[in-house]
């Protein structure tokens, strides 16, 4: 027997799938990685095979079982479809009409199909239609190309791509974005997305139309220089040939749809995308709900969130880090999409708490000015969002993007957007809910006693002669109030790493005697 990549590690075995031979596996381990997706296929495979591609019937014109795509489907561009109207009643397609009959000839190769409407993949009979053009080889020219427009509007190949071990094609709806989701990928890679940042990113993270995957086979003498480590490398269009699609091009075209996926949120785990160990690895992150997502969604305050380690939040060269977080050795770094929904957690956690930077002056006890201003979005005209600038605001403007919005800005002394965080340890370790809203209940102990602070600084520069004078040196002149210093006395009686710890003690036995018994085994992210 041959040898063929595994499915699953591309390692070489002769092992396949006893029911559809169309998997391969080098282990029992991978094998089981594969079979949530598999198996939705593989008792299907062997009987589409045996079964054949379709027949012509007693009418002459072939049945088309793929007619059970078109339901719900889009409309179709009118040429396309008055082309296909001609060659189902045994016409030509207005584009052939210079080519003889010995030019073109049809075949039917087994492809798959992510469809729009519906959450199971399917397999098909997809023509492949070979035209010789007058080259040495008369299979150049073969593609299922223009058999595609029954499944898509306006179909796009999205590369030639080669796995390992394998050569398959994927199709795409170049209009797909006007078409609506596919609720098959959709549900295949529920709870992954590849963002959490924007608007126009949501977009581009989702699946739009149907989706086919095809196989094929290319002449070797075209990829000599070609790097065998490049799973997904675009290999061009000549030499085709295109063949029966494997269930383990299944699951390739699969990895490949999903491969920017680097955020999973969800209570259930989902076991048909496999996390590949060649990708960098997951880490454990928390994200602060806003009140919109808890009463709407029903969503949890502090929810568990695994990203990927190459996610965009650890690529920032000028990364916003949380200033209470870092003070304890443990710097957490947020990040902020565009999202209208209430979070002060988000705030508390980037109050400025130091107490030796000159940097520190303008903001301890409180964040930087744009945690307190809104990111525009990019439907907001720019005019009327420019809160920095200085210059005097059209109030009337202002009225209308808040009417606009909802309601989302609060008109006091400019607007404040707050919204739903994601946070992730600096250092790539795993942060858990509990330790984040312990986190968040101690940044308002300190700003509690902040503003006590603040209070006693501003009573000790009023303070006169009469009423205070152990205030006053042996000379009679006023003793200067130290702000600085101050300051850290305060951050050293207040502001201790073990101040942290004990606190984080007493509020998780006060949370296990209201019986949240997810805090059992809850430590210090200090401890981690």
């Amino acid at each position: 027997m041959a040898q063929q990549m595994c499915t699953v590690c591309d390692k070489w075995t002769v092992k396949n799938c006893s029911k559809c031979k169309s998997g391969h596996y080098c282990s029992v381990e991978c094998q089981m990685k594969d079979r949530p997706l598999h198996k939705l296929l593989c008792e299907k495979y062997a009987d589409f095979i045996k079964k054949g591609p379709p027949t012509t019937g007693n009418d002459g014109n072939e049945s088309d079982e793929t007619e059970r795509f078109h339901n719900n489907e889009t409309d179709q561009d009118t040429e396309d479809e008055e082309n296909r109207n001609k060659v189902k009643k045994g016409g030509k397609n207005k584009n052939d009409d210079n080519k003889s009959d010995n030019d073109v000839s049809t075949e039917y190769r087994l492809a798959i199909i992510f469809p729009q409407w519906s959450q199971v993949p399917e397999l098909l009979w997809l023509k492949c239609t070979t035209e010789n053009e007058g080259g040495d080889d008369p299979e150049d020219g073969q593609s299922p190309f223009k058999h595609l427009s029954q499944f898509m509007g306006r179909p796009t190949s999205m590369h030639n791509l080669r796995g390992k071990g394998s050569r398959f094609e994927v199709y795409g709806d170049d209009t797909g974005m006007t078409k609506g989701l596919n609720a098959c990928l959709s549900y295949l890679n529920a709870g992954y997305e590849n963002t959490d940042r924007s608007l126009s990113s949501v977009f581009q993270s989702r699946f739009f139309s149907a989706y086919v995957v095809v196989r094929f086979s290319v002449k070797k003498s075209d990829h000599a220089t070609e790097d065998e480590d490049d799973q997904f490398a675009d290999i061009g269009e000549s030499g085709h040939t295109n063949e029966n699609v494997t269930l383990a091009d299944f699951r390739r075209a699969f990895q490949f749809l999903t491969r920017s996926n680097n955020r999973f949120e969800s209570d259930k785990p989902n076991q048909l995308y496999i996390r590949e160990s060649s990708l960098p690895r997951w880490v454990k992150g928390v994200k602060i709900n806003c009140s919109g997502g808890m009463i709407f969604m029903k969503k949890s305050k502090h929810r568990n969130v695994e990203v990927r380690r190459d996610h965009q939040i650890f690529k920032e060269k000028q990364a916003d880090v949380s200033p209470i977080s870092e003070h304890l050795g443990f710097g957490l770094l947020p990040d902020t999409p565009f999202d209208p929904y209430e979070n002060l957690a988000l705030v508390l956690l980037m109050h400025s708490v130091g107490a030796e930077d000159p940097e520190d002056d303008n903001y301890w006890g409180f964040a930087p000015l744009k945690w307190y201003m809104p990111r525009v979005p990019p439907y907001m005209p720019r005019e009327t969002t420019d809160f920095n600038s200085g210059k005097d605001r059209d109030s009337e403007k202002m009225d209308t993007i808040t009417a606009t919005m909802g309601g989302i800005y609060l008109n006091a002394r400019g607007f404040c957007q707050e919204r739903t965080c994601l946070m992730v340890r600096k250092d790539g370790k795993d942060v858990t809910p509990e330790q984040i809203e312990a986190l968040v209940a101690f940044a308002e102990k300190i700003d509690e006693l902040i503003r006590s602070y603040d209070k006693v600084r501003g009573e000790a520069e009023e303070f006169d002669e009469d009423e205070n004078p152990e205030e006053y040196d042996e000379d009679g002149n006023p003793e200067e109030f130290d702000e600085d210093e101050t300051r850290l006395a305060f951050v050293q009686e207040h502001f201790l790493c073990p101040e942290f710890d004990d606190f984080f003690e007493e509020l998780k036995q006060e949370k296990l005697r209201k019986g949240l018994l997810a805090w059992t085994n809850a430590v210090s992210p200090r401890k981690i």
